[in-house]
């Protein structure tokens, strides 16, 4: 008998659907902190007993207030909502486009390059020679990115047309 089981036992058997076994009872009797929880869970399960609620009298009284109050317009709160959008919005939008704007770099990052690098860590363990003879071994970089030119609609046929029609459609 673990304490804890016990403890996730004691609100069904205060409201009546289950009841304690034997062992339990025993448990109750020699630890205290049980026993003080028991005894919490079993006020606790009392207190709303002596409240009796009128539900039609309750039900009537939030029908007549519906039929007779005004409704609150919340017309107010969304013009609050929507003046800090666009204040928010304005703020971004001088942040973006503004002249003259400010690096945010860390300090001590280096600017950016207009090569690609790509760190090769294999390299790290090699002398000057070994590394001039791996730069000479590598082609010149092209000096103009090779593209793939799509043809012009003018020059497709009435079949690739048509499947460009197609593919557009979905």
């Amino acid at each position: 008998m673990t304490c804890e089981s016990l403890s996730d036992r004691m609100p069904e058997v205060a409201l009546g659907g289950e009841s304690f076994h034997p062992e339990e009872l025993r448990h109750l009797e020699t630890c205290a902190e049980c026993a003080h929880e028991w005894r919490l869970v079993g006020q606790a399960s009392k207190m709303g007993q002596s409240i009796q609620l009128d539900g039609g009298g309750i039900a009537a009284t939030v029908l007549h207030r519906l039929a007779t109050e005004p409704a609150q317009s919340n017309s107010r709160r969304y013009a609050w909502f929507t003046v800090g959008g666009m204040a928010a919005a304005a703020a971004l939008v001088l942040l973006v486009l503004r002249p003259g704007r400010v690096n945010h770099e860390l300090p001590g990052t280096p600017p950016p390059s207009a090569a690609f690098q790509i760190p090769l860590v294999e390299l790290d363990s090699l002398n000057g020679e070994q590394l001039q003879a791996v730069l000479e071994s590598i082609d010149e970089p092209l000096e103009t990115p090779s593209r793939i030119e799509a043809p012009s609609m003018l020059e497709l046929d009435d079949q690739q047309l048509e499947r460009v029609l197609r593919s557009l459609e979905g």
